[in-house]
């Protein structure tokens, strides 16, 4: 009974949801063919992607000064 699996398929969007809940973890499934190991590789990635940016500090946008303004101009786009 310990070794009893389940052989189920689902949508990438409903993976990426329960691993970008931490709701299921690579570790817990294992991939049956190639290309749905590339698509857990590419979820992987993106979740990843997606934590970086929502976690890392914005960096700090260096500013100028003209001559004769009062205030610092921002040097880079924003």
């Amino acid at each position: 009974m310990a070794h009893d699996t389940v052989r189920l398929e689902l949508p990438a969007t409903v993976l990426q949801r329960l691993l970008a809940a931490g709701q299921l973890h690579t570790q817990d499934f294992r991939c049956l063919d190639c290309h749905s190991k590339h698509c857990v590789w590419r979820l992987c990635l993106q979740n990843s992607a997606h934590e970086l940016k929502n976690h890392l500090p914005t960096p700090a946008c260096p500013t100028t000064s003209l001559p004769g303004q009062t205030a610092p101009t921002p040097a880079c786009d924003t």
